[in-house]
């Protein structure tokens, strides 16, 4: 439990993300990738649908899955925001092939209209977003804790 808040230095990161191997990152998709992605989306799309003409028979759990989709994107929109701020200040020479114009007042902007339009939104939507992010963060935190790099190495160095 005492390696849950390590932290790697951004140097380390860079290297790791640099690493060619069967445990990292591809930056490209080949064509069975691409393959794999579209049979996904229309998997997804059909579910969707399904669910969808489901709900038009009841029409409140229609309308409460949306709410519930709309906290949870503009939850998305405001820790974006916040991350570049946050990243600005204490990261400032990090190369960014991207870089959002008029920092601080187009996050500054977001914040404050994503909180207003979260804050127009029932309770009972509050409510299932925080059982869903408590449950969301914990299953983060469990896998995280399981599949640490860091964890693996410093069990291997004692």
């Amino acid at each position: 439990m005492a390696n849950l808040f390590a932290r790697k230095p951004i140097d380390k990161l860079m290297a790791e993300a640099q690493e060619v191997g069967e445990h990292t990152l591809k930056r490209s998709l080949g064509p069975m990738n691409l393959v794999a992605l579209g049979i996904g989306a229309i998997i997804g799309a059909g579910i969707f649908s399904t669910v969808g003409s489901a709900a038009a028979g009841n029409v409140a759990v229609a309308i409460s899955w949306s709410e519930l989709t709309n906290i949870g994107t503009l939850f998305a929109f405001v820790l974006v925001a916040i991350g570049i701020l946050v990243l600005r200040r204490t990261n400032p020479d990090a190369p960014r092939p991207f870089r959002t114009p008029l920092v601080p007042w187009v996050p500054l902007l977001a914040i404050a209209s994503c909180g207003y339009l979260m804050l127009q939104l029932p309770r009972v939507t509050w409510e299932r977003f925080v059982i869903w992010l408590v449950i969301g963060i914990g299953v983060y935190f469990a896998y995280g804790y399981r599949h640490s790099r860091l964890r693996h190495e410093s069990r291997l160095n004692d």
